[in-house]
């Protein structure tokens, strides 16, 4: 996993909340990007996305959970907007793929 970055597609689905928590946890000071994907687990986006909805519907339980308010908190992290991000990059110079 790329520091500073991660893509929710990229985790296993066994544990993923778990893994999730102890990423929060070891953030490092800054800026990190999460490319999760949140959804549900409906009929309608199991037939549009026969793959992906477990990782889409695993995000959105994590994302929405208690603990995840709970470790945000603890852990002092600002959930941003991509226009947050996006300004970040513009700032530092870099489009965001160094």
């Amino acid at each position: 996993m790329e520091p500073g970055f991660l893509d929710s597609f990229a985790l296993d689905l066994e544990g993923k909340a778990e893994t999730y928590a102890r990423l929060l946890r070891e953030l490092p000071p800054g800026l990190s990007e999460w490319a999760v994907h949140p959804g549900l687990g409906v009929e309608e986006a199991r037939a549009v996305d026969a793959d992906g909805w477990r990782v889409r519907e695993s995000d959105h339980a994590f994302l929405t959970s208690e603990r995840a308010r709970e470790l945000l908190r603890e852990e002092g992290v600002v959930v941003v907007g991509y226009d947050t991000v996006r300004a970040a990059w513009t700032d530092s110079g870099s489009d965001g793929r160094s």
